[in-house]
């Protein structure tokens, strides 16, 4: 109700800050706010489309607790998930060894594949790791891989030191048996490794001590492929390189040589021998290296023989590495035909009476050969001898490696 002129003012003058969009009742604002109009941001409400003398309001008490609960609800839940990942990607190096033996017992093989630390290498597949198990198993030595779930009473792990990541424990396994219990103990190795979403997690997976390595072979001279179940060693630059891990046990070898036939071999490559020894006696040499130990062993005898008349005439032979053996040789004859009045001698002929490959992987030749010889001042006699050479193969080529025998007969 009107009272007069200055009514009307004050009237006029709430009109005009007035919203025209909003209800008012005596000057009142009474319609609610939408609810997407403001946000909260810390302990203040801005208003999403200010006005000129709009003031900001404070934050209610009830809005700064559901902020609060809404934060340390969001971090309890990261918390909760983190320790499910935790869970997920890593675990106890006890537990881990301890579930890989029970999953043998269990006869799980796939499970218990999963537990190592086989680093994705081609040659460390889960059938060969049953080949490993099933070898680990008809050995001679005792070992987990021999254990059946039933016969297991308890499992106690000690854990021992850590070398260069890997962790040691000492297991030691209570089986019954008709007579009792019997008590075994076995050694197992664990390597820690990056786990979980971005490497995030440390977990434990079971090492290959024990269980796979790097093998070592014995090449043979001239070899120019070798294949680990199938798995090629030489690359094309012809270099071999042995750096591939595989699972102790029985495996099949493939050589192929410029020397000798190819040939297959299965052998057991074993922690204790630490490599796949190839067997010499398998290789059937060639041909070519027949032809080339000929030429070889005829060069030296041909060139080493009638230096043995002349003063230090060993050196003409240094090229051999096995030099004493050279000079003991040269000393040999020299004092022989020293005693007997031999003034000349040259080597006529020769051929390769045996070759074969050694342990040591080198090729063993006996060389006879026949020549003649001049004796005090008579005519000429005929001589022979046989000389055992030892080869290697170098810079593409057989050459004399050492002497290891060597003899002349004079014929009058």
């Amino acid at each position: 109700m009107s009272t007069g002129k200055n009514d009307d003012v004050i009237e006029n003058q709430t009109t005009e800050n007035r919203d025209m969009n909003r209800t008012y009742i005596a000057g009142i604002d009474v319609m609610p706010k939408p609810k997407n109009q403001d946000n909260l941001q810390g302990n203040r409400v801005v208003n999403n489309n200010p006005k000129p003398g709009d003031e900001p309001v404070k934050a209610t008490f009830y809005q700064k607790y559901l902020t609060r609960k809404y934060v340390l609800g969001a971090l309890g839940a990261l918390a909760i998930l983190l320790v499910a990942l935790c869970f997920i990607f890593t675990g106890s190096p006890k537990k881990v060894a301890e579930d890989y033996i029970n999953a043998i017992a269990a006869a799980d093989y796939g499970k218990a594949y999963q537990y190592l630390d086989v680093k994705e290498q081609s040659t460390l597949g889960s059938s060969a790791y049953l080949q490993f198990v099933e070898f680990s198993r008809s050995s001679k030595e005792d070992s987990i891989y021999k254990i059946t779930q039933n016969e297991i009473k308890s499992i106690n792990l000690n854990e021992g030191e850590e070398k260069n990541g890997v962790l040691s424990f000492d297991a030691s396994v209570v089986l019954k048996t008709q007579n009792g219990e019997e008590k075994h103990k076995y050694m197992l190795y664990l390597e820690k490794e990056k786990t979980g979403p971005f490497g995030l997690f440390t977990g434990y997976r079971i090492a290959g001590n024990g269980i796979y390595a790097v093998p070592k072979i014995n090449c043979f001279p001239g070899t120019e492929q070798i294949s680990i179940d199938n798995v090629k060693l030489i690359d094309e630059n012809k270099k071999l390189t042995l750096n591939k891990p595989i699972f102790y046990g029985w495996h099949e070898v493939e050589c192929k040589g410029k020397f000798y036939d190819s040939f297959n071999e299965r052998i057991a490559f074993t922690k204790e021998a630490g490599m796949l020894k190839l067997d010499g006696k398998k290789i059937k040499l060639n041909s070519t290296c027949l032809e080339a130990l000929a030429v070889s062993s005829k060069e030296f005898t041909t060139l080493f023989l009638p230096a043995t008349l002349t003063a230090n005439g060993y050196k003409q032979c240094k090229a051999v590495p096995d030099e004493k053996t050279i000079e003991e040789m040269y000393s040999s004859f020299r004092d022989g035909f020293k005693q007997v009045g031999v003034s000349s001698i040259n080597i006529k002929d020769g051929q390769v009476v045996s070759a074969f490959v050694g342990e040591d992987g080198n090729i063993h030749c006996q060389y006879q050969y026949l020549g003649e010889y001049e004796q005090n001042g008579e005519g000429a006699k005929e001589c022979a001898g046989i000389i055992s050479f030892e080869y290697i193969y170098e810079n593409e080529q057989l050459v004399v490696a050492k002497i290891n025998d060597y003899d002349i007969h004079l014929k009058d």
